[in-house]
């Protein structure tokens, strides 16, 4: 094994995930947008939850992740006013990560 090989490797030992914190991972990813689907539920919208960023791509790194979650409505949504509506979703569903959001309206 030449030395370039034998730094990647040990490179690849400290930024690879596990497999146990990748279902780790994917269990909370699962377990919060369960929470945003139940919240939209209860609201007179249509959405869906969608999972973007390096952790939905398998990209993370091992001890450095976050989970990006995007609630996606219809374009129409913003026109027939709810907007305001799905602002409260998210405060409900996720009350902390929508007070550190800027420019969310409440």
């Amino acid at each position: 094994m030449s030395d370039f090989e034998s730094v990647l490797d040990a490179v690849r030992e400290r930024v690879d995930p596990t497999p146990d914190e990748r279902r780790a991972l994917a269990a909370a990813a699962e377990r919060l947008a369960d929470r945003a689907r139940e919240a939209i539920a209860e609201l007179p919208v249509e959405a869906d939850v969608v999972q973007v960023g390096s952790t939905a791509r398998g990209t993370w790194v091992a001890g450095d992740r976050d989970i990006d979650l995007f609630v996606r409505f219809p374009s129409s949504s913003r026109a027939s006013g709810s907007g305001s509506t799905a602002s409260r979703s998210a405060t409900r569903c996720c009350p902390t990560a929508a007070r550190s959001t800027p420019n969310t309206p409440t």
